[in-house]
């Protein structure tokens, strides 16, 4: 208690810190004891602190602010969605300059300058990260305005466009470039282009992420069982999307390449996009887009992402040929079903055999009456 009588609050940590735990495998939840005894913990951590005076003091300046919520994202997030977060709070900075409070003007200047580098898409993903450091403050009641008000922030009107696909002849011409890239006599490049043929397979077959291919070890294929295992890498950084290991299904014609694959590997290798040596080919995941951008370009391919458009291509496939979009869902692991919905390109649906089922019911259709009636004779 301090000489005015007021009791000061102090925090001992985060939910999501006391909920989970860092291990080898990534986050893992603790029990409900585990999280007891880390609370007991926490708890005489600090009270030591404060008895000593070595209790760092919070930074309530605006940098302060948004450097706690960084540090709170780090607790659970993986390292990808960090950096991004780093850089919204770096861009607003820059625009905010020397004023010690976001204002409105602020807003439209971080808007106006994401403008500068990115699409309208992209711009909308930064002020959503923005939006939600505005709302974890007002969770932890820090306020920016006189009434209290929670911060909120505008996004772009976007016309939305359907997701790019790759056609089947498309998809064809890539194999068969990466297959004549093999055939060649060997290089110290053929590592990439088997590597290439890898994630095309994959890919193709399963309508696996990108992240999730690059990270992906071989003790996590299973062809017994039939199932890929996705799940945290502490290499890569890589997390689960929705904190909880998945399994892709192995359909026969991949069991039959992995099985060719594995057996052609030798005994050091680890990854699935492995150097041969036992280390990953690819440090970072956005090389694989570049790979296939290069595929791209030399093919005069345009509109489609270069690997987030074989997921895409997969997803519409499966939606065009009358799958049940709940079992796409499920495949392509989205949590909210309309995600799965909006990867659906309609130029692969034919409405031919829609039409072809409607009626008039009771009534004879005029190509089968003797006479045909012609409703626009009256109006010549």
């Amino acid at each position: 208690m301090e000489e005015d009588g007021y009791i000061p609050k102090r925090d001992l940590a985060t939910v999501q810190e006391v909920l989970y735990k860092r291990t080898a495998r990534g986050l893992v939840k603790r029990s409900k004891v585990e999280q007891a005894h880390e609370l007991d913990r926490l708890y005489v951590k600090k009270l030591e602190r404060i008895k000593s005076g070595t209790e760092k003091k919070p930074d309530e300046s605006f940098s302060g602010i948004m450097q706690e919520w960084l540090d709170y994202v780090e607790s659970f997030r993986d390292v990808k969605t960090l950096k991004t977060y780093q850089r919204v709070r770096d861009i607003f900075m820059n625009v905010m300059k020397a004023d010690p409070v976001p204002e409105s003007k602020h807003f439209t200047r971080y808007t106006e300058e994401l403008k500068k580098t990115m699409g309208d898409n992209s711009v909308n993903s930064y002020i959503r990260s923005l939006q939600a450091f505005f709302g974890w403050a007002h969770e932890q009641g820090r306020y920016f305005n006189e009434d209290r008000r929670k911060v909120k922030l505008n996004t772009l009107r976007v016309t939305t466009k359907e997701m790019g696909v790759y056609t089947d002849e498309q998809l064809g011409t890539i194999r068969e470039r990466i297959q004549a890239k093999l055939d060649e006599p060997k290089t110290v490049k053929r590592q990439g282009w088997v590597n290439e043929m890898r994630v095309f397979v994959l890919v193709n077959l399963t309508g696996m992420r990108r992240a999730e291919i690059h990270s992906l070890k071989l003790d996590d294929i299973n062809i017994g069982q039939s199932h890929i295992k996705i799940k945290d890498c502490e290499v890569t950084g890589f997390k689960v999307k929705g904190r909880r290991e998945e399994r892709v299904p192995i359909s026969n014609d991949l069991a039959s390449f992995l099985v060719d694959d594995l057996t052609a590997r030798s005994q050091d290798e680890k990854w699935f996009l492995d150097n041969g040596k036992g280390a990953m080919y690819w440090q970072s995941e956005i090389e694989l887009s570049k790979r296939f951008k290069k595929h791209q370009v030399a093919l005069g391919i345009e509109g489609v992402k270069p690997l987030h458009g074989f997921r895409a291509t997969v997803c519409t496939k499966l939606l065009a040929q009358g799958i049940s979009p709940v079992i796409v869902q499920k495949l392509m692991r989205h949590r909210d079903i309309n995600t799965t919905l909006r990867y659906l390109n309609t130029s692969f649906v034919s409405t031919q055999e829609a039409v072809e089922g409607l009626t008039l019911s009771g009534h004879q259709v005029a190509t089968n009456l003797k006479k045909p009636h012609n409703p626009l004779k009256k109006l010549a």
